[in-house]
């Protein structure tokens, strides 16, 4: 009985040490200015997770006000400190297509299509949480270490593109680093 309750405890102590505010080495949230774009497509949060030999994938989570369907998604991964800009780039439509992964030299370069079979988003206005899920296999991206993000968000309207970056045009939150 006693055995139990200490080793509960120090699997409880462990996980408090692991993760402290809920996040790892692997997995980070930052956060995004509200009300910086007058539309719902304003981005609140994201999260980078960033693979572990337990989940051998970058994930990204995109939260905004109001998600509806078309909007649009980009997301810029820089996975080699010496080469400043984006290696990577990933993007979707909500309730639509994904439209994968690509190789690319800069954020203006349409790059080329990476074959990445397992490449999943999770995307749709119905989803609880107001947020788009992507889940990018490490061989598709040649197996980074250390990753950082600049995330785009866009809605079509008649005449006009409400667009929001996070955390601003063309930067990228900080490196976030392999678990």
């Amino acid at each position: 009985m006693h055995v139990f309750r200490l080793g509960a405890g120090l699997a409880a102590a462990a996980l408090l040490v692991l993760t402290p505010t809920g996040a790892t080495a692997a997995s980070q949230w930052f956060s995004d200015a509200h009300g910086d774009v007058k539309s719902s497509v304003d981005i609140h949060r994201v999260r980078l997770f960033n693979g572990s030999l337990q989940g051998p994938a970058v994930r990204v989570t995109v939260v905004q006000r109001e998600l509806r369907a078309g909007d649009g998604f980009d997301v810029w991964l820089d996975t080699d400190a010496a080469d400043p800009g984006p290696e990577f780039r990933a993007a979707w439509f909500a309730n639509s297509d994904s439209l994968g992964v690509r190789m690319v030299e800069s954020f203006s370069d349409m790059g080329q299509q990476v074959a990445c079979p397992l490449f999943r988003v999770r995307s749709a206005q119905d989803d609880p949480g107001e947020s788009s899920h992507v889940f990018i296999p490490r061989p598709c991206l040649d197996y980074p270490g250390s990753v950082r993000i600049s995330v785009r968000a866009q809605r079509a309207f008649a005449h006009t593109t409400a667009t929001d970056w996070a955390p601003s045009v063309l930067h990228f939150y900080p490196w976030v680093a392999r678990g």
